[in-house]
């Protein structure tokens, strides 16, 4: 992807080199219902800022953070699928979650960005539920980003938050 070469006075240059047209990224097109993309009902799906963060889980699927979609999203890579699974029943706001990691379960868990609650996604049967933690903390903008630490606990990059977070999925 890169070299380095030498330059005049001893200094190294990092020259980027970029792969052409071999196929190193595609985009799949998720905009509307196919034969690979399950919008779940609707007829269309190009809002902006859909998605915040993904998680692979160990069956190879990717899923999708809900950042103002009102569904978690799940992407096949094996055959280039999505769905769309609709949680607006459980929670329909804006700059819900923001983040994903993927815990020892297999559920993944979102951190809340303005939600006042942790979002914990079963792959398996496509179920969602939320976890409360207004008690806790209440502020908005609450966290970016998660990551699974060795312990089995899901930790949660603080962006608002004074603290990270530190949410037990067990």
């Amino acid at each position: 992807l890169g070299a380095v070469s030498s330059a005049a006075a001893g200094y190294s240059v990092f020259v980027a080199t970029v792969p052409g047209d071999d196929d190193s990224f595609s985009l799949v097109d998720i905009s509307s219902p196919s034969s690979s993309v399950d919008l779940g009902g609707s007829s269309s799906f190009t809002m902006n800022s859909k998605f915040r963060g993904a998680a692979a889980t160990s069956d190879g699927k990717v899923i999708f953070a809900p950042l103002y979609a009102d569904g978690v999203g799940v992407f096949d890579p094996s055959d280039n699928s999505f769905a769309l699974v609709d949680i607006s029943s459980t929670i329909s706001m804006d700059q819900k979650f923001a983040g994903a990691a993927t815990a020892r379960s297999g559920k993944v868990i979102f951190p809340p960005y303005k939600a006042n609650s942790v979002g914990v996604f079963d792959p398996s049967d496509n179920s969602f539920a939320l976890v409360d933690i207004s008690a806790t903390i209440s502020t908005g903008y609450k966290f970016a980003g998660a990551a699974a630490a060795n312990n089995g606990k899901i930790i949660f990059a603080p962006t608002g938050s004074t603290g990270v977070g530190v949410f037990d999925p067990s």
